[in-house]
């Protein structure tokens, strides 16, 4: 079995499944929110009206080879 197929037999709990649509909601309104001059996370919390730690955590999953192309398609930065 591999990770993925055990992964899938185990069901979530439905915090779990919360959390993880929150976490995704909040990436997706951050990486909208990015543009191609430098931003800060205080910047980020005005725009978007997420808890800084929501921010902050995204970020940090964001920073992918997803993200790697974002920023160099679009020059983005984080200040």
């Amino acid at each position: 079995m591999t990770w993925g197929a055990a992964e899938a037999a185990v069901p979530l709990e439905p915090w779990e499944t919360v959390n993880s649509m929150w976490a995704a909601h909040v990436e997706v309104e951050v990486m909208a929110t990015l543009g191609d001059e430098p931003i800060t996370t205080s910047e980020i919390k005005a725009r978007t009206g997420f808890p800084r730690g929501s921010i902050e955590s995204a970020l940090k999953r964001c920073r992918s080879a997803d993200l790697v192309k974002y920023r160099a398609h679009t020059g983005w930065v984080l200040a």
